[in-house]
């Protein structure tokens, strides 16, 4: 993988950017494009809820604010407690889920870290020094790409993206001077990595080349009016963004075309997975009203590892 380089942005056309601000302002697109309910509510009284990842048949999200993780499966809530040394000051902000396994971004002792069953858990990156590690994804070899998003702020951006190898577990920093990065997905045909730059109210894409480095960024959408925060795909490429304190998901083909936007319930919606049986059911964490919520989709989702 490619050492430490700062970005080099490639604008797309600047009529996508014009695009974008006439649906902001007109809701030009409609929701049935891909979406087939309204937004019901799941679990309530939650504390900055955060990072949902499907697991089996499960969905586990972060509790930000708290040291557990909650669960929500077959209509029941229930929560895993974090045990050891050190746990109660865990908070957790990404999950993963892969091969069995929990893997969360922890911003309380600033660590990645992979959580057992029982709610024991090591750290992946000791030894690292990290500000804020925020959102986390697995490629496909099991690499760990994660952001750490150090302090808000366009200027003099402190913000970088890492991997954890699978081959090796060497953590190795690829991209840094990034303004607040965030939310993180592949597209389903793991040609490209898509990233939120929050501060900068951008969502970045990054092609991924034959031997696994990252090419030259590009900008892949502006969002104004908000943070884009969490990000998934579906199986058709389609890239769902959680715009926070703009209180809207919106939906971008793989070529950029906006498609649709949704209201969400509140104007802080912070990430999203795909999940149930037949993957056309959306999760969506949302921080103003601290809950979770679902929609279904027309379209089937890919699992945001």
């Amino acid at each position: 993988m490619r050492s430490t380089n700062k970005r080099k942005l490639l604008l797309l056309p600047a009529l996508r950017g014009a695009i974008a601000f006439l649906v902001l302002v007109t809701g030009l697109y409609p929701q049935s494009v891909i979406f087939q309910s309204d937004w019901q509510l799941l679990m309530q009284g939650l504390a900055f809820p955060e990072g949902p990842t499907w697991a089996g048949d499960k969905l586990f999200l972060s509790n930000c604010y708290s040291d557990w993780i909650a669960i929500w499966q077959d209509g029941q809530f229930d929560t895993l407690r974090l045990r050891g040394e050190m746990a109660t000051k865990i908070r957790t902000n990404g999950l993963a889920f892969w091969q069995k396994y929990l893997y969360a971004c922890d911003f309380g002792l600033r660590q990645v870290i992979c959580i057992q069953e029982n709610g024991q858990w090591y750290s992946l990156t000791a030894g690292i020094e990290l500000q804020r590690p925020n959102d986390l994804v697995f490629d496909s070899q099991g690499n760990l790409y994660f952001t750490d998003s150090g302090n808000y702020r366009r200027e003099n951006p402190d913000g970088a993206l890492w991997c954890i190898r699978a081959q090796d577990g060497k953590v190795v920093k690829i991209i840094d001077g990034l303004a607040f990065p965030n939310g993180i997905t592949f597209s389903p045909n793991g040609k490209f990595l898509y990233l939120a730059e929050s501060a900068r109210q951008l969502v970045l894409r990054f092609r991924i080349a034959i031997d696994g480095q990252l090419e030259a960024s590009e900008i892949f959408a502006e969002l104004p009016g908000g943070d884009p925060d969490g990000l998934v795909c579906d199986e058709d490429g389609n890239l769902y963004v959680a715009h926070f304190g703009n209180g809207c998901v919106w939906v971008f083909a793989s070529d950029g075309q906006l498609l649709a936007q949704i209201k969400t319930p509140g104007e802080k919606p912070s990430n999203l997975e795909f999940g149930g049986k037949d993957r056309h059911t959306l999760y969506l964490t949302e921080t103003e009203t601290n809950s979770l919520y679902q929609i279904r989709t027309i379209k089937r989702g890919i699992q945001n590892e």
